[in-house]
């Protein structure tokens, strides 16, 4: 750049109204723009240390991106999941179980609890380094008691209660001198905790010499709970700390819960265990105890039985276990007398445990002894008695005795309670038990081998994380539990030394990938569960070797170049409803918008899932709407795992029971203005978790809201998004209670809508727009022009020297020499926005209103010496905002703020009071405001100049309050006189925003300063455009600031001779000088400057958009004797320019474009014509002159009465020459009558003109188009001008005159893009939903749309199933089922309208209706008439049950239909083919039907365009499912049971083989149908078990694709197997195939005539013999394997066979069986053809015996007893040897093994 250039561009210069054209540069550029999503980096670090933590707050997903240079010794470790906080625990004690020397005493609430002493010091623990030290303190007696915790020898925390000396301050005593204090007595009201009597929790962090002490009432310890933090002088504190206690009086002083940690050292450990597992030598707990011990019974208790030492007073003994050797006895025990309990227990000989009760121990308490004979050898009284019951252990070993108790029979951390050594003891014993004179009980008895025990080895880790290693070698992924890290996936590298790699590793979910250099290097596996899923990222960077770290909360990022580009989430393609409360109830997803419609009375529908995918973080944005004020309820339930189902039930007040688990963030409105919402935890009801009160967020009632709801790691936040873009919180939360799932919404009460739905899975993000060459290319001229336009009007002063504007100019010479290149493009703007913004002003700011909580950065930037806001910066008033706000204005501290407050800050249905919102609006903002702002109102200087800003005090009516605006008056009085003063308000100073007395008041203040005062208002919320800044109604200086939206404010920059309001689009850092006003200094004050307009030459001479009010650019003068009367209309109105005319006379139109003399033309316009207009004739001329059309061209369109059989045209292109006509070219295209609209386009050049139309939707290529040359003498000069005659209702609209032509976008129309689909038709993968109108029916059934028409009834689609999309050329095809015997169907393709007034006609006529047996027909219908093109003889099965596949191509007026039943072969397809000829039909796709009748159709897929050949095609593939998977077990069944008392018929499943059992009971029959229950089960695979347990007269037939659901005889096929005698016999009827010894048959049956398709003979079958069975049908392809159950299925099929029958395509699998008793099992069915055949397995692995069995061989086997059945003899099969198996023997030699392999074969008789 010539700097040069740049130091000489010092002033300001004023652009010009025709600088405006640089705005609609941007404008086109926004056409041209790539729009891609970008993640913003939440972190980043150029040059990071050898440690470094990212992230403030928890991370889930994430991405990493850096620079990494290999050397010998470095390396990059990225640790993810890891908690920085988790320190090394040095002491925690709880004082449970405690077995230490300290003092313990019971503390209620707390258990056990360190007691101090009266007067007494107790330390606890030491340690050196900074620590982190919790605990529990409780100090009795308000009063008179006193505590010192300790931190060091010479610091400690002193309490006193209220008569002591500091009563209750807390003070921090460092070497006796207090260093800080708090005063617990004076906040005690605040709700800070209290040490006494209560107590409450302490901590003390000591990190060198800073100390930090903090209070709560619980143990989540927070920052804002700190109520002391000092820093100790260097030198000034001992290093060494000593954590201790000490109680100042003797009132009691009590300590808890103690945990000392490390500041520094890394609380990841893992600890092992080790764990002896004895073994159990004796175990009774007299739960089946069938020989009690002597000396008791037993009897119920403990839960179950125990055993009782019979309670009579007397002395008893028991035995149990032998206690030999070392070991350990453990027992519950029960005594039944603490004041004489006498129990002995026997350890080994005559050492006894001993229990004895007060009165018997001499010590006047329960004691428990051990006693070896007389002697004592061990005593205490200090533990629980057993009178309630206890466990005790008995650990013996070499005569050392441990003796313990445990209420909980839990001894790991239990001390002995009796310890002694005793000598000279024996080696065996036995446990007994004696008692004298008590109840005595004992219960789980156990005894254990104390030497014979196995080791048990747990390890136990405080803590896990992922950690990633890099270096030049390799590239690791791995787990660190504690201390131990294993690898999970690791990769080779061969990294260079020295040279430097661009580094990224991205985590979504349980994935983890690396890239090196944009390749992806290395994908694993890793956890993701409730242990392993958020955390911080710390980077260990060893020898610097990590540069240019970015870090993103996202893992679903593709890099591209320096762009980390989001991955959005994608949205589910099918939304529904799981559950409604009424059945009309109904929602309607489309074009991304779910719509809901609620008919009853607190009705509801709860929606599927949003996502295709369940999610962990997320951010989802979303608009709502809601259709009433009132008693809405709107739940948006997220984080719901699981695939929610519907159940059938309604879940109208409890959708937490639906969705079970997950998070609910709530929106409702009870009444209009009481809102209400919150945020919970839902685990099948709701706990709330929110942190905002309610009753300040809103419900979007009868209105939309922009919602955005926030999950990221344990972080929950919701948002409401402002009109302008900028984000409320109004919720969060944090939780981790749920893992990821699925988005889900619940509605009650009325209809509502979401939509614009958008999912990623951070918040973070930018939109990023890139631009092509051609753009640089316009906006570089166009720059150019408009700056040299701006600079011309230039002329020196006070704002321009002489120097700067020569400097300019020349700079822009050169610039129009260079090529416009990008950055040539970006330093031309930079050179000339530093001549516009290097100004000296003496007074700049940024001004700007209604901000409403967006992004405020520009401003500030460009504020030069203030900020100055008019109102409504915040959006709500709420207290949040306020802190928000003063954040933002907190960075930049060089300026001076004028914070007005607004008006809607008091006015949102969710604001508080105006005491609330003021309090909070002046203490958040205090230090920003002047600090004389003591009120809403205030004043103060900037640069030397007066404002006075007013605050709003009432929501409306009077906006200022008396008081208020007398103080105004008496601030501008005493203001400087010799310069402008500025006064703020947010109300616009009109006398509806302001209040009529508040109005009046006001104006007559500022009328006194008319020329002098500038009064900046807002609350308008216009954009510049509205040019309404300079408020005229007013006899003082008045702008309106445009409202913040997008970032439009202006830089105010005041001058000695003017003030200039600049016009800025702040985010974009833009001026848009266009907008700029200006205020010149005169004797008289300021004047308004009045802006030079540079008159360029334009293209456009006109443009009409006819917007409601407007005038109309036309008159009409009648043609024909009106008898005064007025015929013809031409008014502004519905949005248009309508034209109307009546019977029999005519108008003629006074020109479209003005004044204006146009010699080549390109016009454009809408047309739509409406009700009676079948005589009509309009005729538009043009470039013709008034009154004269002898020589013009001129474009005519006919009512529908002009055209003839003969006459078929109405729209005529025509060149009139001299008063003589010549149809240049004519088009036919009466669906341009129907009232839809129609978008012209006429262009006249030198040599050519041209007409197209098209209706609007249709794309361009398709348009008709008429065109005729131009010859010099054909050049005509004039305007546009319309006649009309006879009866018409004409709407124009869009209207566009240019005055030049360029037809270079209007020759004949090529192709542009290829054909593409426009809709698809699938009930099963996509939510379209075709209507009918009453009192036909329209349905989803199965795959089909199912359309059921009543007799004599005439059914019509609600609409196109084009939608709104015209179509020309088209390709539609579709899968047809017809059922109706006098039916008519109708397809309308390109019509005018529903009812097929001109339309392209296939037409299908059921049996009673057909002409000539024409089952199909194709028309053409045209102004309701239709000319037969093509027909077909009959079709068979066409309207009785048939499917059939349709194609329909219609391409330039040439149509041919195609229909060829479903699964036939091609050469069957029945073609209709011909040319509509002249007749252009455009319009939608409908469907018409007469009479009773059911249409189905499935699979409509449209085109639009005739060659299909490169389209896209829909995705009709169906995802696998298994339908049937039963063997039984469960006892349950894919079909019901039956059970006929009366027949002996039954089916259920055999007790005894498990199979489900057929039984017809001899000579009767059965039908079962719906295995699946899909009546249109299409291709599938069905494989099954098939055991016969008759032989003779049974006939099976397993079938499938029947008319019936229970199976059809009639229409249907089936796999038939019969009986020897049925199979036998040629003649037998059931004999199908009339083939004798076939019992396996393959046949079809339409309409009772019955085919046979295949056979075989599977004697075996009839013999008991279990066989396995394959059917797999695909199309007409049938292919059945059959082969012995268990053994491997042979590859090759026992027959295949084909069935094209079209009526037999669909249906479920059905059992008709007669005289039959057979078994199904390993039932297993698919919705797909699976030819598959599973691997072999090998006859080695099978048992010696399986493989040996000759009978299996030589002769069948009955296989029930396993035995030879002599009497049946083989029956010789068909065309193929029977391969016998190959016989194995192995033996075992001495010397070796020898396999023996013995094969024998033998070929059955033929």
């Amino acid at each position: 750049m010539n700097k040069k250039i740049l130091a000489s561009v010092t002033a300001i210069a004023l652009i010009l109204q025709s600088f405006a054209a640089i705005m609609m540069i941007s404008v086109n550029a926004e056409q041209k723009a790539t729009e891609k999503t970008v993640a913003v980096p939440i972190s980043e670090k150029e040059n990071p240390g050898d440690q470094e933590i990212f992230g403030t707050e928890k991370l889930s997903d994430f991405a990493v991106r850096f620079d990494y240079t290999p050397s010998d010794k470095s390396e990059a470790l990225l640790s993810y999941d890891f908690d920085s906080s988790l320190k090394k625990t040095l002491y925690s004690e709880n004082f449970e179980n405690y077995t230490g020397a300290l003092p313990t005493a019971a503390l209620a609430g707390h258990g056990t609890a360190l007691s101090c002493g009266a007067w007494q010091t107790v330390n606890v623990f030491e340690t050196d380094g900074d620590i982190d030290v919790t605990a529990f303190l409780n100090v009795k007696n308000f009063d008179w008691g006193g505590m010192q915790f300790y931190l060091k020898n010479d610091l400690y925390l002193e309490l006193g209660g209220n008569r002591k000396a500091n009563p209750r301050k807390l003070r921090l005593i460092n070497r006796g001198e207090a260093v800080g204090e708090y005063d617990l007595l004076a906040h005690e009201s605040e709700g800070v905790p209290q040490v006494f009597e209560n107590g409450c929790y302490f901590r003390a962090v000591i990190n060198g010499g800073d100390i930090s002490v903090f209070l709560s009432k619980d143990t989540d310890i927070t920052d804002s709970e700190c109520l002391i933090r000092v820093t100790l002088p260097e030198n000034g504190y001992t290093a060494r700390n000593t954590v201790g206690f000490r109680q100042d009086g003797n009132t009691g002083f009590y300590i808890d819960d103690i945990t000392v940690k490390s500041l520094t050292e890394s609380g990841y450990d893992t600890v092992r265990t080790e764990t002896k597992i004895y073994k159990r030598t004796y175990f009774e707990d007299f739960e089946n105890c069938e020989n009690p011990p002597s000396g008791g019974v037993i009897t119920d208790g403990h839960g179950g039985k125990w055993f009782d030492m019979l309670n009579d007073w007397q002395y008893s003994t028991s035995t149990f276990g032998n206690t030999n050797g070392n070991y350990i006895a453990d027992f519950f025990l029960k005594t039944g007398n603490p004041d004489w309990d006498l129990i002995d227990i026997t350890v080994r000989d005559n050492l006894k445990l001993s229990f004895r009760g007060k009165n018997n121990s001499g010590t006047g308490k329960y004691t428990a002894l051990l006693n070896s004979g007389e002697n004592s050898v061990a005593k205490t009284t200090e533990f629980a008695t057993p009178i309630n019951g206890t466990c005790i252990r008995i650990e013996y070993k070499d005569g050392l005795v441990n003796i313990y108790s445990d209420a909980s029979g839990d001894f790991s951390a239990a001390a002995p309670i009796l310890t002694a050594k005793v000598d000279g003891l024996g080696n065996m014993g036995k446990l007994t038990v004696s008692k004298n004179n008590v109840m005595l009980n004992i219960d789980d008895i156990a005894i254990y081998d104390f030497d014979d025990y196995t080791l048990e080895v747990d390890e136990k880790s405080t803590g896990n994380y992922g950690l990633v290693r890099i270096n030049g070698d390799e590239l690791s992924v791995n787990g660190v539990n504690g201390k131990t890290v294993s690898a999970v996936k690791t990769e080779k590298l061969s990294l260079k030394n020295g040279k430097t790699y661009n580094v990224a590793i991205m985590r979504e979910r349980g994935k983890m990938t690396a890239m090196i250099d944009g390749k992806g290097v290395l994908t694993a596996d890793i956890p993701f569960d409730e242990n392993n899923r958020f955390g911080e990222l710390l980077l260990e960077n060893k020898e610097s070797s990590v540069k240019n770290v970015k870090i993103y909360d996202s893992g679903r990022i593709k890099f591209d170049g320096s762009d980390a580009v989001l991955i959005p989430l994608e949205i589910a393609d099918n939304i529904t409803a799981l559950a409604v409360s009424d059945k009309e109830n109904s929602l309607k997803y489309s074009d991304g918008e779910i719509s809901v419609s609620v008919n009853d009375n607190n009705g509801t529908v709860c929606t599927s899932g949003w996502l295709k995918e369940d999610a962990a973080d997320f951010s989802v944005e979303f608009t709502a709407k809601a259709g009433r004020p009132d008693w809405i309820n709107d739940r948006f339930y997220f984080t719901v795992p699981g695939d929610i189902k519907s159940d059938g039930n309604s879940y109208q007040w409890s959708p937490d029971e639906l969705y079970k688990k997950g998070y609910a963030v709530n929106f409702g409105v009870n009444e209009k203005g009481n809102a209400y919402s919150g945020l919970s935890v839902v685990n099948g009801s709701s706990v709330s978790i929110s942190s905002f009160a309610n009753g300040r967020i809103p419900h979007w009632a009868n209105t939309d809201a922009r919602v955005r709801i926030v999950r990221k790691a344990d972080k929950i936040r919701v948002y409401i998004i402002t009109d302008n873009g900028a984000p409320v919180l109004i919720e969060q939360a944090t939780d981790a209670s749920h893992i990821s799932g699925n988005i889900y919404w619940y509605h009650r009460q009325g209809g509502a809508s979401v939509s614009d739905i958008k999912a990623y899975d951070t918040e973070n993000y930018k939109i990023v727009k890139t631009y092509d060459n051609d753009y640089y290319k316009t906006a570089y001229s166009s720059y150019i022009a408009n700056a040299e336009d701006a600079l011309y009007y230039i002329t020196p002063g006070e704002r321009y020297t002489a120097e700067n504007i020569y400097v300019i100019k020349q700079y822009i010479e050169q610039a129009a020499k260079k090529s416009p290149t990008k950055e040539n493009y970006e330093e031309l703007k930079e050179v000339f926005e530093a001549f516009l913004n290097h100004g000296t002003p003496k007074l700049s700011f940024s001004l700007v209103s209604d901000v409403q909580n967006g992004d405020l950065s520009g401003a500030l930037e460009n504020a030069g010496q203030a900020l100055v806001g008019c109102g409504d910066m915040t959006a709500f008033g709420t207290n949040p905002e306020w802190i928000s706000l003063a954040e933002k204005l907190k960075s930049r501290q060089d300026l001076t703020y004028a914070i007005g407050l607004g008006t809607g800050e008091l006015n949102a249905l969710y604001s508080a009071d105006y005491e609330t919102v003021s309090a909070d609006y002046l203490k958040e903002l205090s230090g920003i405001l002047p600090q004389n702002a003591d009120k809403p109102y205030y004043s103060l200087d900037i640069g030397g100049y007066h404002f006075a800003v007013l605050g709003s005090e009432q929501k409306n009516g009077e906006i200022y309050s008396l008081a208020q605006l007398d103080w105004l008056e008496s601030e501008l009085s005493a203001a400087p006189k010799d310069k402008p003063l500025f006064v703020v308000s947010h109300a616009a100073i009109y006398d509806t925003a302001l209040g009529a007395e508040t109005y009046k008041r006001l104006c007559g203040i500022l009328e006194k300063y008319k020329n002098r005062v500038f009064c900046l208002s807002g609350a308008l919320e216009n954009n510049f455009d509205d040019d309404v800044q300079v408020n005229k109604t007013v006899n003082f200086i008045n702008l309106d600031v445009p409202t913040y939206g997008v970032g439009y404010g202006y830089t105010v920059e005041v001058y000695g001779d003017s003030v200039v309001f600049r016009a800025k689009n702040f985010a974009e850092n833009i001026s848009l000088p266009q907008y700029d006003i200006i205020y010149n200094r005169t004797s008289d004050g300021y004047k308004l400057a009045e802006k030079v307009t540079v008159k360029k030459p334009t293209q456009l001479v006109a443009k009409y958009e006819f917007n409601n009010g407007d005038k109309s650019p036309i008159t009409l003068s009648d043609v024909g004797d009106m008898k005064g009367k007025k015929s013809a209309t031409a008014t502004v109105k519905n949005g248009g320019l309508v034209i109307e005319n009546t019977q029999g006379h005519g108008y003629f139109s006074s020109a479209f474009a003005g004044n204006k003399k146009l010699s080549e033309l390109n016009w454009s316009f809408d047309y739509k014509m409406t009700g009676d207009c079948w005589w009509m004739t309009q005729e538009f001329y043009m470039l013709a002159n008034k009154g004269k059309t002898d020589n013009c061209y001129v474009l005519r369109i006919k009512g529908a009465g002009h055209i003839s059989d003969n006459q078929t045209a109405n729209v005529f292109l025509i060149r009139n020459t001299n008063g003589e006509s010549t149809v240049l070219a004519k088009a036919s295209c009466a669906s341009m009558l129907n009232g839809d609209t129609y978008r012209f386009n006429i262009v006249i050049s030198e040599d050519k003109i041209t007409c197209t139309f098209r209706p609007v939707g249709l794309d361009i290529d398709e348009a008709v188009v008429l065109s005729g040359d131009i010859n010099p003498s054909q050049r005509y000069k004039g305007n546009i001008y319309m006649y009309g005659w006879d009866p018409q209702n004409l709407t124009l609209d869009n209207m566009e005159i240019y005055d030049g032509a360029d037809i270079s976008a209007f020759k004949a129309p090529e192709i542009s893009e290829p054909t593409k689909l426009i809709e698809y038709y699938n009930t099963q993968k996509t939510v379209k939903q075709i209507e009918v109108k009453n009192p036909a029916e329209g349905t989803a059934d199965g795959p089909w749309y199912r359309f059921k028409n009543p007799h004599a009834n005439a059914m019509y689609l609600s609409e196109s199933l084009t939608g709104d999309r015209p179509v020309r050329n088209v390709d539609m095809s579709f899968t047809y089922y017809a059922s109706g015997y006098w039916m008519t169907n109708e397809f309308y393709i390109a019509s005018s309208d529903r009812y097929g007034n001109s339309a392209i006609t296939l037409r299908f006529r059921g049996s009673g209706t057909a002409v000539n047996n024409n089952r199909a027909e194709l028309l053409v219908k045209y102004r309701g008439v239709g000319y037969l093109i093509d027909s077909a003889e009959e079709i068979p099965a066409l309207s009785d049950e048939g499917a059939y596949n349709v194609h329909i191509n219609v391409n330039n007026g040439k149509v041919r239909v195609e229909i060829l039943g479903k699964n036939q072969s091609a050469d069957k397809t029945v073609v209709l083919q011909g040319d509509i000829g002249e007749k252009i039909m455009m319009g939608g796709v409908y469907m018409y039907a007469y009479d009773d009748c059911e249409i189905r159709l499935r699979d409509i897929v449209i085109y639009d365009g005739a060659d299909i050949s490169k389209a896209a095609k829909p995705d009709k593939s169906t995802s696998k499912k298994t339908l049937v998977n039963a063997d039984f077990s469960d006892g349950k069944s894919p079909v019901e049971f039956y059970d006929n008392e009366e027949t002996g018929v039954k089916l259920d499943i055999d007790d005894e083989t498990g199979k489900l059992h057929f039984n017809t009971n001899h000579n009767n029959y059965m039908q079962i149908g719906g295995f699946t229950d899909d009546e249109w089960l299409e291709d599938f695979t069905a494989e099954f078990n098939y055991l016969g347990h008759r032989g003779d007269w049974n006939i099976t037939r397993i079938g499938w694709h029947p008319t019936r659901k229970s199976g059809d005889l009639y229409n249907g096929i089936w796999l038939a197997v019969l009986g020897n005698e049925v199979a036998a016999n040629e003649d037998n009827p059931f004999n199908y195939a009339k083939e004798k010894g076939a019992n396996i048959q393959l046949i079809s049956s339409s309409f009772g005539q019955q085919k046979t398709l295949a056979t075989a003979s599977i004697p075996e079958i009839n013999e008991k013999r279990e066989y396995r069975f394959r059917i797999t049908v695909e199309g007409a392809k049938i292919t059945v394997w059959a082969w012995i159950a268990n053994e491997d299925m042979p590859a090759k099929p026992l027959f295949t066979a084909t069935e094209e029958n079209p009526v037999l395509c669909y249906g479920d699998i059905w059992v008709h069986a007669w005289c039959s008793d057979f078994s199904l099992d390993n039932i297993k069915i698919l919705n797909w053809a699976d030819y598959s055949i599973p691997k072999a397995t090998s006859n080695l692995s099978k048992p010696i015996g399986e493989i040996m069995r000759v009978d299996r061989i030589y002769e069948k086997t009955d296989m029930k007893n396993d035995k030879p059945n002599t009497d049946v003899k083989p029956v010789p099969k068909k065309g193929f040897p029977w391969a016998m198996v190959i016989i194995p023997i192995a033996a075992v030699l001495t010397s070796g093994v020898i396999i023996l392999i013995i094969a024998k074969r033998r070929k059955k008789d033929k």
